[in-house]
């Protein structure tokens, strides 16, 4: 039985407001991933931990001691995280992260770590999330900001957001007797794009990659010039696209989730107080929360 601190975090924040959407206010998250981390935890769990009392949520017996237990794991977490401060911790950290990511990691939490800690030097490589991932694996990077699908969450990543997915195309465009159906990605390295392609392989509807793009912008403007349809965030949108209908037995995509995962986790050792200051921070800083759901 293994408990992540967000999931934690979550339930000693509804211990003290009896509220899903107080605390996703507290959390800065959205309700649904408050709901989220509680459900997960109580399935790890196994046994109830909270209730509905009319608009309130009322924890159990064994919902309190565990968000008894809870508050002393983050507080033990919050000390390690302190002496980011008052040790003066020293080091080189290698992140990886996405586009989405990559600019709120570079303008808020390098700026604070140069304030606060000029003794770390942080290096930041922006990539496709595939890439990140395989330099994560091969210890080219430390730490990984990126986006996934739900079905590659791991236990110990560290969740920053969630988010919907969905196949869209351009307003005014229909794909509905187009054979192959005209694909657009972020190029063979994109995780959004190994997720869609496995889905339409699997429900036998034949497609063709007409397009990679390199940034966001430019998808939005593929989409909307009717060039192909694409897999990816609901909140990336804006109301020159509508959701796409693929004919066939295509599975839902279901949520994104922004992410920081380190390597070499191991949920039965003392994490590395460099790196969780580190992901404190980010957490802390919201990362890319601004254009999530």
């Amino acid at each position: 039985m293994k408990f992540d601190l967000e999931s934690l975090r979550a339930l000693v924040s509804v211990a003290d407001t009896s509220s899903m959407t107080t605390s996703a206010g507290v959390l800065n998250i959205s309700q649904s991933a408050v709901s989220w981390k509680l459900k997960r935890l109580q399935e790890r769990a196994g046994v109830s931990l909270y209730r509905r009392e009319g608009r309130s949520v009322v924890l159990t017996d064994a919902g309190r001691e565990l968000a008894s237990i809870g508050r002393q794991m983050l507080a033990l977490h919050a000390q390690a995280v302190g002496q980011f401060e008052s040790i003066g911790l020293r080091g080189r950290v290698h992140i990886g992260a996405t586009e989405r990511l990559a600019g709120p990691l570079i303008s808020d939490v390098a700026p604070w770590m140069r304030r606060n800690a000029p003794d770390i030097e942080m290096r930041v490589r922006v990539d496709q999330p595939l890439r990140i991932l395989d330099r994560l694996e091969s210890a080219e990077i430390d730490l990984a900001a990126l986006s996934i699908p739900e079905e590659s969450l791991l236990d110990t990543d560290v969740v920053l957001w969630r988010d919907q997915l969905q196949w869209t195309q351009g307003r005014d465009v229909d794909y509905a007797d187009t054979d192959p159906l005209p694909v657009i990605t972020f190029g063979q390295h994109c995780s959004f794009a190994d997720l869609g392609l496995r889905h339409l392989r699997a429900a036998g509807v034949a497609y063709e990659v007409v397009l990679e793009v390199i940034s966001h912008e430019g998808m939005r403007d593929a989409l909307a010039s009717g060039v192909g349809v694409a897999l990816w965030n609901l909140s990336e949108l804006d109301d020159r696209h509508v959701r796409c209908h693929i004919p066939g037995d295509v599975p839902e995509p279901g949520d994104v989730v922004g992410v920081v995962r380190a390597r070499f986790v191991d949920v039965d050792t003392e994490p590395d107080p460099l790196q969780s200051a580190i992901i404190e921070r980010i957490r802390e800083a919201n990362l890319g929360r601004s254009e999530a759901a």
